[in-house]
This record gives structure tokens, C-alpha cells and sequence, in this order.
């Protein structure tokens, strides 16, 4: 059902795991070291006009003026398989590659893959990271805004903000990368399963991810939850684990469409009210699937959601706290500022001594004479 387009060293990291787990990918960018470095995806594409840009999101938007129709050509014919419905195209806000081509890119592919759905995936820089990638992600989002597309916002700083940053950079990023593959894994996984109740199917599924706006996925262990333990705190648990999901978002009280996945026995479904779960804001189309797998789980599929305001807002004062004033700086100033100075004042000062030395002797010759 899925298929994955990464654009630039991140995207490409994503789309390899995803082939890992068996979905189609393939990869597109500016650097062959990049492509080459790759495990699993053997579909690339390199961009003609440089060996990488350098996190240079101008360099990669006018190199793209020669690769856009060649991009757009290559990624619709891996594309055009019948069983991939969803292609994700995952790619970084903070480097040049992608951050410069996604937003144009992905613009593209909506028209040009009408019989698929399209959903941008652009990975959120940490607060740790150089100004420039703030300053790309915060272009880079300013574009997105501004287009009718679903977005699924992967940040890493809500990743820090759990209090794993303990591991180093590649491993943290390695672990959200596979984290935002197990949840769609997981999520397309239940679509197959068949339900006494109700299912959510892969039409569904499309439907969601079909919407434009901003969207999430969370995942909440119910097993504490079960015989009624903590139950009057369990739907709004259940929306502290969309604040607390790997993904962007402002606020939930504009959804338009969710799926809600609960897995787990009929005592503990019973215990869920989608009208308090809602109270907030209902959604435009609801669809719920109940499953009974042993996990006891809710996952929760939010679309339509307004834009991440708050997000750049937070990224614009960090931009802001980082400026630093120039200092105008005083140059010494040599005494000797040339050769031909120095050689100069050396020439004046020997004439001058041997001035003075036939001074002193004529004086010594008039006084003998006396």
C-alpha cells in the first residue's frame, strides 16, 4: 500500500528502512556519496548541476529548474505500481537538498500521480542544531504552508523533549526514523485484520491521509486501563498521547477527518466515548476499527489539522536568540606599514648620523687651528 520517495541524505535514510520492511522506495539527490551510501534502495536518482549543495536551499531550488521534469518522470514511473496507493515523500527541513526541492517537488507530484495520494514528510530539526538548519526548516515550512497538501510534521525535538538525548545524534535520528516506519507499519498492519465490530480499511486509511492539513499518529498501552482501573482519566490520557506523539502540531480542535484504532476486549472498549474523547472539536468523518489481538492499544490517526504555527513561532524566537550584533573591530595599525616606509625612515636616520659625525669633526679641526 505504501511507497516512499526520500530527497536528500535524510529522506534517503527513511526510504532505506522502509525498504528494509518490505515497502517499495526509491531516492532522489544532489550528492552520489549520499545515493551510494545507501543499503537497500536501488532505484536513484542524481541530480545533474552538483555533487551536493551543502545545505544550500537557493543552489538546490535553481538546479532544479534542469531536474524537475526528469525528477517528476522518474519517481511516477516506480511510482505507477497498482498496489502502492500512499507515496510518502520524507525528506529534512534543515539541509539543502531537500528542504530546497520537497516543497516544489511534492507540488508536482499531486498533479501528476492523480490516481495516488501524495503526503509531504518533512523532518523537524532539534533546538541543538546550527542556525543555519533552523533557518532552512523555517523557509522551508513558510513554502509548505502555503500549499494544499497533507503533511505529517516529523520533529525531532519532540523526540529530545522525551529525554532520550542521551544517545548520539545518528542513533537518535536512527530511532525516529524506524519509530515513524513501525507506527505506518503497524497502522497498515490493522487494516488486514478482520474485526466482530468494526474495521478500518485501507480506503480509509487513503481517506486520512488524503486530507490537507497538518496530521498526526499516537499510540497509548491501554493495559493499565483494564477492569476499569484509571478510567475516569482515560480519554484524556488517550489526548495527552497526541501531544506527546514524534509529530508536529498546535492544537486538535480542528480535525476534519480520524481513525481510531482499539485493540482490546469488549470491557475496555466499552470504556471509550469518541463524543468525550471529542469533546474539543468532532471531526468531519470518523472511522473506527475494534480488534482484539492481546496489545491492548489505542492509535489514533488525526488529519486535516491547522497549521504548526506555534512550531515556527518557537523556531523564529530561536533564530532571534542566536543573532549575534556585529562588533565593528579596531585594526592595529603598523608602524612600518610598507617595506618602502621602513626603508625610507632607515636611510634618513644613517644621513642624519653621518651629518652629525662631520659636524663633530670639522668642530675638532677649528679648534686645533686656534
Amino acid at each position: 500500500m505504501y511507497g516512499f520517495v526520500g530527497i536528500g541524505q535524510c529522506g534517503g535514510s527513511i526510504a532505506d528502512e522502509a525498504m528494509k520492511r518490505g515497502y517499495f522506495s526509491i531516492a532522489v539527490n544532489y550528492s552520489s556519496s549520499d545515493l551510494n551510501s545507501l543499503e537497500v534502495v536501488e532505484d536513484k536518482l542524481k541530480l545533474v548541476g552538483s555533487e551536493g549543495v551543502g545545505k544550500d536551499r537557493e543552489a538546490a531550488i535553481n538546479y532544479f529548474k534542469n531536474n524537475w521534469e526528469s525528477s517528476v518522470e522518474f519517481i511516477k514511473e516506480a511510482m505507477e505500481k497498482p498496489s502502492i496507493q500512499v507515496v510518502f515523500v520524507v525528506f529534512s527541513t534543515a539541509g539543502g537538498t531537500g528542504s530546497g526541492i520537497a516543497p516544489t517537488l511534492i507540488e508536482l507530484l499531486v498533479e501528476y500521480l492523480d490516481n495516488k495520494t501524495v503526503v509531504a514528510v518533512p523532518v523537524l530539526p532539534d533546538q541543538s542544531e546550527v542556525i543555519l538548519n533552523q533557518l532552512n526548516t523555517i523557509e522551508c515550512l513558510q513554502e509548505l504552508s502555503e500549499k494544499q497538501l497533507n503533511i505529517i510534521p516529523l520533529d525531532n525535538l519532540k523526540v529530545s523533549q522525551k529525554g532520550i538525548k542521551s544517545f548520539s545524534e545518528p542513533i537518535l535520528y536512527q530511532k525516529v526514523n524506524k519509530q515513524f516506519i513501525d507506527m505506518l507499519e503497524e497502522v497498515e498492519g490493522y487494516t488486514n485484520l478482520p474485526s466482530n465490530y468494526s474495521t478500518l480499511d485501507k480506503k480509509d486509511l487513503n481517506q486520512i491521509f488524503n486530507t490537507t492539513g497538518v496530521t498526526v499518529i499516537s499510540k497509548m498501552d491501554l493495559s493499565d486501563y483494564n477492569n476499569g482501573k484509571f478510567a475516569n482519566t482515560l480519554h484524556d490520557d488517550i489526548k495527552q498521547s497526541w501531544q506527546r506523539s514524534i509529530y508536529s502540531a498546535d492544537t486538535f480542535d480542528s480535525l476534519v477527518k480520524a481513525g481510531i484504532i482499539i485493540d482490546g476486549n469488549a470491557a475496555l472498549t466499552d470504556q471509550i466515548s469518541f463524543k468525550r474523547l471529542f469533546n474539543d472539536g468532532e471531526p468531519l468523518d470518523l472511522f473506527k476499527g475494534y480488534y482484539d489481538t492481546g496489545k491492548n492499544q489505542v492509535i489514533s490517526i488525526l488529519s486535516g489539522l491547522g497549521w504548526i504555527n506555534d512550531r515556527m513561532k518557537q523556531l523564529d524566537d530561536l533564530i532571534e536568540s542566536r543573532k549575534v550584533e556585529p562588533v565593528k573591530e579596531e585594526v592595529y595599525v603598523p608602524k612600518f606599514n610598507s617595506k618602502s616606509a621602513f626603508l625610507k625612515q632607515q636611510t634618513n636616520t644613517n644621513k642624519g648620523d653621518k651629518e652629525v659625525s662631520k659636524g663633530s669633526f670639522l668642530d675638532k679641526l677649528k679648534s686645533l687651528k686656534k
